[in-house]
C-alpha cells in the first residue's frame, strides 16, 4: 500500500514537472515574438518617418550603418602603392580593318610670271602738237611735280584741243615747246607733251630743272578729279619713279616750290594718295606703250566725239 501510492505520487510529479517546463517557452517564445515585432515594427516606422528617427536616436536607439558591398579600386594618382605603366601595350589591331592610304598631296598652283604694267599714251604727233621750237635745257630727272592748268575744263571731248591751245600760247612765251612732259584729262587718258630731255619752264620763280612735270588738264580749285584721272596720273608718275630713280615719296605740288594755287585744292588735297599709289606701282615691271598712227587717230575721235 505505501509502495503504490509512493509510485503515484511520483508519476504525478513527473507529469507535473513536464508540463510546467512545457509551458514556460511557450510563455517566452511569445514574448520573444512580440518584442521581436515591436522591435521590426519600430525599425519600419524609423526608416519611414525620419521625424521621429532623430527623437529614437537621442532615446539611446542603435543606428544601422551599412558596409560597401566591395572596397574601391586603389586610384593610380593618390594611391602610394600604384603606379601607372609607363609604356601601355597599344590597342590590338583588328585584321579586317585596313590602314587608311594617305591622302594624295594637292598640287602646287602654276606660277605666272609677273606682267608688267603697260601704261598706254597717245603720241604727240597724233595729238597734232607743232614741231618744237629751237632747243631745250638738257636735264636729269630726279624729282615729279604734279601741275594743272587753272582753266576749267567741263566737257573731257575739249582736253586734245585744249592741250594744243596751251601749245601755242608757251610758244609765244619764247618757250621751246609746251611746259610739261606729259598731260591727263578727267577720263584718264594719257597725252606725250615735251621731250623728258628737256627742263620743263614755268612763269614762277621755281626752276623747273631736274623735275618731271605732269599736268592734269582743267582748273581743280574748282573741279574734282576723277578717280580715273588720279589712276592715270599715278601711273604715269610711276613709270617716271621706275626710268629716272626719282622717289615718290619726294613727290610735290606746285605750290610746295612756288607761290601758286597749283595744281588745285581739291587735286592737292589727294597728294597723300597719289604718293602711297605711286610707291606701290613702281614696284612692279611697267612698260610705256605710246600709241600713234591710225590706232591713236581713232582714240582721239573717241575722246573728242564722247
Amino acid at each position: 500500500m505505501e509502495r503504490r501510492a509512493l509510485l503515484r505520487i511520483g508519476v504525478a510529479m513527473i507529469v507535473a514537472g513536464a508540463v510546467g517546463w512545457r509551458a514556460l517557452p511557450l510563455r517566452d517564445s511569445k514574448l520573444s515574438a512580440d518584442s521581436s515585432d515591436a522591435s521590426a515594427k519600430g525599425l519600419s516606422d524609423a526608416q519611414t518617418d525620419p521625424a521621429t528617427a532623430g527623437d529614437r536616436a537621442r532615446d539611446g536607439e542603435a543606428t544601422v550603418s551599412r558596409e560597401p558591398d566591395s572596397a574601391p579600386a586603389p586610384d593610380p594618382v593618390t594611391d602610394p602603392d600604384r603606379t601607372p605603366d609607363p609604356d601601355p601595350e597599344p590597342a590590338p589591331q583588328h585584321e579586317h580593318e585596313p590602314e587608311p592610304e594617305p591622302a594624295p598631296a594637292p598640287e602646287a598652283a602654276p606660277q605666272h610670271e609677273s606682267q608688267p604694267l603697260r601704261v598706254e599714251v597717245i603720241c604727240r604727233e597724233a595729238l597734232g602738237l607743232a614741231a618744237p621750237v629751237g632747243v631745250g635745257v638738257i636735264h636729269t630727272i630726279d624729282r615729279m611735280m604734279l601741275h594743272h592748268t587753272a582753266v576749267a575744263l567741263g566737257d573731257n571731248a575739249l582736253a586734245p584741243q585744249r592741250l594744243r591751245g596751251h601749245q601755242r600760247y608757251h610758244q609765244q612765251q619764247g618757250w621751246p615747246d609746251i611746259a610739261y612732259h606729259y598731260g591727263v584729262d578727267l577720263r584718264g587718258n594719257l597725252y606725250e607733251l615735251r621731250t623728258p630731255d628737256w627742263a620743263g619752264d614755268t612763269f614762277t620763280e621755281y626752276d623747273p630743272a631736274g623735275h618731271l612735270l605732269v599736268v592734269c588738264e582743267g582748273d581743280y580749285d574748282r573741279e574734282q578729279p576723277t578717280d580715273a584721272m588720279l589712276q592715270a596720273t599715278a601711273e604715269i608718275l610711276a613709270y617716271g619713279a621706275t626710268v629716272h630713280g626719282a622717289d615718290p615719296q619726294r613727290l610735290t605740288g606746285h605750290r610746295d616750290l612756288a607761290a601758286t594755287t597749283c595744281p588745285g585744292d581739291h587735286l592737292y588735297a589727294r597728294l597723300d594718295e597719289l604718293r602711297v599709289e605711286v610707291l606701290r606701282l613702281a614696284t612692279a615691271p611697267l612698260t610705256l606703250d605710246l600709241v600713234c598712227g591710225a590706232q591713236a587717230q581713232a582714240r582721239l575721235a573717241s575722246i573728242e566725239g564722247a
